[in-house]
């Protein structure tokens, strides 16, 4: 397994650890047609911890994380695999607990329909229930979809042994010899006192030609009549399908380092940040069966047709249970050097490289589905245009303009969402939020409330990447009707409906240089005019303008 996708599985976990219901902030951006449904966590009742855990899943995110210890996820029933696991994943404290299962507790329940043909120790189609029992007595595990596979179970299918409990919907855990000569487990054997306190059954949904139907199922785990606990499972058919998911469809170029700046993010925070940013955005790949059933367990490989204009985080990753948000692969598309259209690729695979060990058939049974998405990989900001509705209000403190700045690339479309926006007043008065993101259409808004009427007007200086841009929102006297706008000399002519156009000697907006201090830019990109009307303001205002704040304050 190469080291990028080693890391990019060990930040997947970790992000998804922490999502859970998280995802749904990321929902109201998707489209409605493409969205999971929300599947939420199966429930365990009853007085005892009850876990489910797909080896398949455990096998890939172990190792990824671990390497060759993935190995002991095949074979959770014996008690030094089971610890291994533990140890690993756990809090480190030397004993076996349901919490010490939670970062690969990501697989929904669920347990493939046709993955197991031949032998009973594949990871794929099988799935470990966990019971934490509080004795040491016989435990019994029911189920009433798919078949139990007793530990040292003979394989292939059909070879019997007369040392292995029977293959079927009710196990028994007690003081029967399995191949090895050895109690089933400690936690069983009504003497010992050096159980793990763990009874693990491998439940399967397919052994031999006992093939379980597709739908919802029920474990009954009981170790005595009043020690006992239930857990819900689906078997679910083999991926078939394959669609996306997709936060903006619209990124902008400038990742020049995708290790350093395009990581697979390794917490819930720095993933949903990733679609707050104009040069990244989320992709979910959704793998359904026949029956139309977002899966787990699906393994997703992941490209662009052109690195050049974009690039995936990770080149591959599972499916996962991501909580209310339901199930799918996430990934993060990063723009990188060109613009224009640029195309995701994604398809599932029967195969997987994990910890070292290349297994060709991983999941065997997976259609080789694909799907594509485009995206529009736009430029960086190179000019703005403002609007103010109303052009002209009662500077008294609580009338307001609403500013919109629309952010346009060198080509002239708008930019992506999440590009920084600042607006600044400059002379008494606010803006609320001083600081705001473009939306999908490249605009920005901003409220503007004039605190005197002593001015002739409040200008506006609003700013993204290098780009600057200015507009006049102008004084009117109070409950006068809206004049016609007016410009100072020198300042370009006011535009239909009264919005003044963004200054600029040579340009609609003004590009900042590329150094020196934010207010140094600043002042150098504001325009004559905007000094005459704030130095006006001032010497007729003289000390009156600051006795009117003062008043306002109070």
């Amino acid at each position: 397994m190469t080291i990028r996708i080693r890391a990019a599985l060990f930040m997947l976990v970790a992000a998804f650890v922490l999502l859970g219901g998280a995802g749904v902030g990321l929902a109201r951006h998707a489209s409605a047609e493409d969205a999971p449904t929300p599947t939420p966590t199966p429930v365990v009742t009853g007085n005892m911890p009850v876990v489910a855990i797909s080896p398949a899943l455990c096998f890939m995110l172990t190792g990824a994380r671990y390497g060759f210890a993935a190995v002991s996820c095949l074979s959770m029933e014996s008690p030094d695999s089971l610890a291994t696991i533990a140890d690993l994943w756990g809090d480190g404290d030397g004993r076996i607990e349901a919490s010490d299962f939670a970062g690969l507790d990501l697989d929904g329940n669920q347990v493939h329909q046709m993955d197991d043909y031949s032998t009973s120790f594949s990871a794929s189609g099988s799935l470990f229930i966990l019971a934490f029992v509080p004795n040491h007595v016989p435990v019994e595990f029911r189920t009433n979809r798919g078949v139990f596979v007793p530990y040292l179970s003979p394989a292939p299918p059909g070879i019997a042994h007369p040392n292995t409990d029977a293959v079927g919907q009710v196990w028994r855990c007690d003081t029967h010899k399995g191949q090895t000569n050895e109690a089933e487990d400690a936690d069983c054997d009504n003497t010992s006192t050096q159980g793990d306190g763990v009874v693990v059954a491998r439940l399967r949904a397919r052994y031999g030609d006992n093939i379980a139907d597709i739908g919802p199922g029920t474990v009954t785990v009981r170790q005595s009549a009043t020690d006992q606990a239930t857990i819900k499972f689906t078997v679910v058919g083999e991926p078939w399908t394959l669609s996306f998911t997709t936060l903006e469809s619209t990124i902008q170029d400038g990742i020049t380092d995708m290790t350093a700046q395009c990581p697979l993010p390794g917490d819930a925070a720095g993933f949903l940040g990733a679609n707050g940013t104009p040069e990244r955005s989320i992709v979910l790949a959704i793998a359904k069966d026949i029956e139309g059933n977002a899966v787990t367990g699906a393994i997703i490989n992941w490209d662009t047709d052109d690195h050049d204009k974009a690039q995936m985080a990770a080149p591959l990753t599972p499916t996962l249970d991501l909580g209310s948000f339901g199930f799918g692969a996430p990934n993060i598309i990063c723009g990188t050097k060109k613009t224009g259209t640029v195309e995701v690729k994604a398809d599932i695979s029967r195969r997987i490289d994990s910890g070292g060990q290349h297994i060709p058939d991983f999941d065997p049974g997976a259609a080789l589905a694909k799907a594509t998405k485009e995206f529009s990989v736009v430029g960086v900001p190179a000019a703005i245009t403002l609007t103010a509705a109303p052009s002209e209000l009662a500077c008294d403190g609580v009338a307001s303009s609403t500013i919109s700045a629309t952010v346009l690339d060198a080509q002239g479309s708008p930019v992506a969402a999440g590009q920084a926006v600042r607006f600044d007043v400059q002379v008494l008065g606010s803006a609320n939020p001083v600081g705001a993101k473009t939306d999908g259409k490249g605009v920005a808004t901003s409220v503007v409330t004039p605190l005197s009427g002593d001015v002739a007007g409040v200008p506006v200086v609003v700013t993204s990447g290098d780009v600057q841009a200015s507009v006049l929102v102008k004084c009117i006297a109070a409950g006068a009707g809206p004049t016609a706008p007016t410009t100072a000399p020198g300042a370009p002519e006011a535009a239909p409906g009264g919005t003044v156009p963004p200054v600029s000697e040579a340009s609609p907006s003004a590009r900042l240089p590329k150094s020196g201090e934010a207010t140094a830019r600043r002042i150098s990109a504001m325009p004559v005019w905007t000094y005459l009307l704030a130095a006006a303001a001032l010497a007729l205002a003289g000390c009156s303008a600051a006795s009117t704040i003062r008043a306002k304050r109070r």
